[in-house]
């Protein structure tokens, strides 16, 4: 009998279900670190250097990618509801213990809209449905702050892209000049060959960010959510991605084992981003990689 009390010690992660237990698995003990109205999930000290409610609220939205994802795949959780109140509460400028507050300038609480802008986007039914008008007014004012914010010039201008369509993908005003000026702006980072920089001319360093779980997966993702409204430049980001795919697939062992470079482990896992964006946005890297087989 395994004396294991983590179930994804056990899990094979072979089949679709198994990863949908390994999310599960992941979720289920946040529970017990997040607030009474559900906003904010506090893991413990940190070395952030970004306040401690934005620090919460990072707990909060990070494993909105995974939770999002598995509610559009038509999958369950449970524990859905932690979230659905927590949108509630979280947006609520009279409630003084959950508030996230409003962002400033090159705030982190900017970094937190991209994946609260992509549940609005695949899982409306499941999220953004079950809010109150309250709740949905008060969500859109506190994504749409970014609009007017000062950000860095860097991979962070996908945050505010993400911001915007996951409001213009609920019917909710959005700012599409601001959206299509930060895509424009984005666009300047290519090198070519399928390589970005993360940043204007000046910036050298090409590293995860400016490929496998940043720039890449931004686009990827782009051009899935995006591709009828804007079917020129979602071709575009799906062609870097091929001529990314043949190169980066040599960071990865015939195993799978990846270079161990990043500065965490959450870096070192997320590594492999860049793969399942590819799959999302159902893009078949050339050959030799032209089978999930």
């Amino acid at each position: 009998m395994s004396l294991s009390t983590n179930p994804l010690a056990e899990n094979p992660l072979r089949t679709r279900e198994d990863l949908a237990n390994g999310l599960r698995a992941m979720l289920d003990p946040l529970a017990a670190f997040t607030s009474e109205g559900g906003a904010r999930i506090d893991l413990g000290a940190t070395a952030t250097h970004f306040d401690t409610t934005a620090a919460a609220l990072e707990g909060f939205s990070r494993p909105l990618w995974g939770l999002s994802s598995l509610l559009a795949g038509g999958g369950e959780y449970r524990g859905v509801d932690r979230w659905i109140k927590g949108f509630e509460n979280g947006t609520d400028p009279t409630n003084e213990d959950e508030f996230w507050g409003m962002t400033r300038g090159k705030d982190q609480r900017m970094v937190e809209m991209a994946a609260i802008g992509f549940t609005l986007a695949v899982a409306k039914e499941q999220i953004w449905d079950s809010l109150t008008e309250t709740g949905r007014t008060n969500l859109t004012s506190w994504l749409n702050c970014i609009n007017d914010k000062d950000m860095p010039n860097t991979n962070w201008l996908w945050f505010r892209v993400f911001a915007n369509l996951g409001l213009r993908s609920v019917g909710r005003p959005y700012s599409q000049a601001q959206l299509t000026a930060d895509l424009d702006h984005l666009d300047t980072f290519y090198l070519g060959d399928g390589w970005s920089r993360d940043g204007p001319p000046g910036v050298l360093q090409l590293d995860y960010y400016s490929s496998s779980f940043a720039i890449h997966f931004a686009q990827l993702v782009y051009s899935k959510l995006a591709a009828k409204e804007d079917p020129v430049r979602c071709e575009e980001y799906r062609d870097r991605a091929r001529k990314f795919a043949v190169q980066f697939i040599h960071y990865f062992d015939e195993e799978g084992r990846a270079i161990p470079f990043g500065r965490s482990l959450t870096y070192r896992f997320a590594t492999t981003a860049f793969w399942g964006a590819l799959a999302y946005a159902d893009v078949l890297p050339p050959a030799p990689l032209d089978s999930w087989g």
